[in-house]
């Protein structure tokens, strides 16, 4: 039971017989006081939609709590998949796109506060080319400029598409909370990160692929055979890969990051 109070004076309240539980005054509250944690582990604040994770208990890295504006934190519901992106066109698809166009479009005008959005799905029924930008615009998403501001869209405020360094140094950080051999954890993503087996979607055929793999913001760059990929995490019930790449022209889901590193407090629900 709580009630609202005028003074911060207040050492404690009891109503009747009954000790008052919470303190605010105004929309803060006052008692108990909330504590903030300097332990490690993964930690979510379900109102602000946000896990922070920590394996030492001072650097953090604050993602999303669930894909891009899904509706659901049940990973095992599709409603936690959401919808996919091709690389980089921020108008989101579904498995059945209603325009679609078996060409590519020259990109090359595009940058990251005059982005890329149309919902024409660029496909090919070969594997003649993967790329749907013939210009291959690297700073689409947002790689040239690199800034958390840049990787914004289609990110709500506050958050971006994050970097294949990101999703590195989120993952090397997972993996030493645990003491035993990291490998066999590709499950335990799934379950304290909230991260579903979304799959992907094909570039071909609009059908859904069993691998789950998210997009980086990273372009694949240093070999130039390979142009038309950028980096993605993947895993599975069998596999974890942090810097797999991937042809620009699939579908895939998208996690935001946290442009700041947030600390979770007591408030927060401990999910590991």
């Amino acid at each position: 039971m709580w009630i609202y109070v005028w003074e911060t004076e207040i050492k404690w309240i009891y109503l009747w017989d009954t000790p008052v539980k919470e303190v605010y005054l105004w929309d803060t509250k006052i008692r108990p006081s909330v504590q903030p944690i300097t332990t490690p582990w993964i930690y979510r604040n379900e109102t602000d939609g946000l896990i922070s994770l920590s394996s030492d208990g001072s650097t953090r890295y604050t993602i999303a709590d669930k894909n891009l504006w899904a509706t659901s934190t049940d990973v095992s519901s599709s409603a936690s998949y959401w919808n996919y992106y091709q690389r980089w066109n921020n108008y989101w698809f579904t498995s059945s796109p209603a325009n679609k166009a078996n060409s590519q479009v020259n990109a090359g005008t595009y940058w990251p506060w005059n982005y890329y959005s149309s919902n024409i799905f660029r496909y090919s029924w070969s594997a003649s080319w993967y790329n749907w930008d013939s210009s291959n615009n690297h700073n689409l998403r947002w790689w040239v400029t690199n800034t958390n501001a840049s990787k914004k869209w289609p990110c709500n405020t506050w958050f971006h598409i994050p970097s294949k360094d990101e999703w590195v140094n989120l993952f090397n950080a997972f993996k030493a909370i645990w003491t035993d051999e990291w490998r066999w954890k590709w499950d335990y993503m799934k379950t304290y990160l909230k991260l579903p087996y979304a799959w992907l979607i094909r570039w071909n055929n609009w059908s859904y692929h069993t691998e789950n793999r998210y997009w980086t913001a990273t372009s694949y760059t240093e070999n130039i055979s390979y142009y038309y990929n950028a980096y993605c995490i993947f895993f599975s019930s069998y596999n974890i890969s942090i810097d797999g790449t991937y042809p620009k022209i699939y579908w895939l889901p998208i996690r935001p990051f946290s442009d700041t590193a947030v600390q979770p407090d007591s408030s927060w629900t401990k999910l590991y």
